[in-house]
């Protein structure tokens, strides 16, 4: 089993290894949570600027993604999935 410290450990890892590819922009962990036999990330992203909120550009794409508490694996998951499991 994933313990709550081993998945915020594999997150981290895995926004490092997946960067947003915009050089003023990076991923940061955000507050996660716990749903059936998943960890939930949300996708997070903080400007390295310091650009007023409103003139920040925007992003759009999946909410976030899953550490699973079996193995460890991570994957993303999109919006439907998302609204259930955070039910």
């Amino acid at each position: 089993m994933i313990t709550e410290e081993q998945a915020k450990g594999i997150a981290a890892m895995y926004l490092a290894d997946n960067p947003l590819g915009h050089p003023d922009y990076e991923w940061i962990l955000g507050d996660w949570s716990e749903a059936q036999d998943l960890w939930l990330f949300p996708f997070c992203i903080r400007c390295r600027k310091p650009i007023p909120k409103e003139d920040q550009e925007n992003f759009a794409g999946a909410p976030g993604f899953g550490v699973s508490k079996t193995d460890g694996a991570v994957r993303t998951i999109a919006w439907p999935e998302w609204q259930k499991l955070k039910r």
